[in-house]
């Protein structure tokens, strides 16, 4: 092999910036801790990263370092921070201008990070920055409590919801509507007439694939149910399946396999219940998808 190319191929495929969010949980201790990673690719970064803000201390561990009470306020607080500068991110993906949202918190430096996958870079962020925090968790992609998708859904659906709706409130209610059924209430990625659409993931590690094939079962579920008990069938059914992982360069041909298993899953059981696929690399593609079905 030519040593140039070789030396090409070895090159990391994400160049991205990454900043660390402080936190001083009591006012006037002094003490703080990372407990966000903000994480933004490069421009010229080819590969999907998504732009978001990552919490990186589990609940247990806030529990041991601040009670199980303000533990658990604590991840309460740190979770709505995150979410409101992922939306920031979404907006704006200036670090520096991604402010948080309550008092005690504050941007660290910012740096850079290279890496062949999204999963390397954070990782290599978060150990970087957080002597409490853990990668790990983050990277299993479960699926947190009280939300119905995994992190990477959800921040794909994030920017999907910011391209479509920048600045028309209609639009953004059409995402993530509860609607109450007769067993209770359930979350439907976006609905509009009668349309009701779900997002899932592929999966491109074994670690991944459980949960994600989890999600998605678990959104058409959610999606019979409606139609049942609310739409009394009449509702068209579709599946946006985001399948950004499997771009990312050097991508291994047991992540492809993984990846080509859980899809195929994924449409046999909506054959079987009525639901159309759309399979999309993008955000931009989905949006597409979406305006396609007014």
């Amino acid at each position: 092999m030519d040593i140039t190319k070789a030396k090409a191929l070895t090159t990391p495929a994400i160049k991205a910036r990454f900043a660390p969010v402080l936190w001083e949980p009591m006012p006037g201790s002094g003490e703080r801790f990372c407990g966000i990673v903000l994480l933004v690719p490069e421009l010229d970064t080819t590969v999907m990263l998504t732009p978001a803000a990552h919490v990186v201390v589990n609940t247990r561990r806030l529990k041991a370092m601040l009670g199980a009470e303000r533990g658990e306020s604590a991840a309460g607080i740190l979770q709505q921070a995150a979410e409101f500068m992922t939306r920031r991110l979404h907006v704006d993906s200036a670090l520096e201008a991604c402010l948080p949202p309550f008092k005690g918190f504050s941007v660290g430096t910012v740096r850079r990070v290279k890496g062949f996958t999204p999963e390397q870079v954070l990782d290599t962020a978060v150990r970087l920055v957080s002597a409490f925090g853990n990668a790990d968790d983050l990277l299993d992609e479960g699926l947190l409590e009280n939300n119905h998708s995994t992190a990477t859904t959800r921040e794909f659906l994030a920017r999907v919801q910011t391209a479509f709706a920048p600045h028309d409130d209609e639009r953004r209610q059409r995402f993530l509507r509860r609607v109450d059924t007769n067993a209770g209430s359930v979350t439907i990625d976006y609905v509009h007439k009668a349309h009701l659409v779900q997002f899932a993931t592929a999966p491109v590690t074994e670690r991944q694939a459980q949960n994600m094939r989890r999600e998605a079962e678990a959104k058409m579920l959610e999606t019979l149910t409606v139609r049942a008990t609310v739409m009394e069938n009449n509702a068209q059914s579709r599946l946006i399946i985001n399948t950004a992982p499997l771009f990312v360069g050097g991508i291994s041909s047991e992540a492809q396999d993984t990846a080509s298993a859980a899809m195929a899953h994924y449409s046999a059981i909506a054959q079987v219940h009525g639901f159309d696929t759309t399979e999309v690399s993008t955000h931009d593609e989905a949006v597409h998808a979406l305006l396609s079905l007014d």
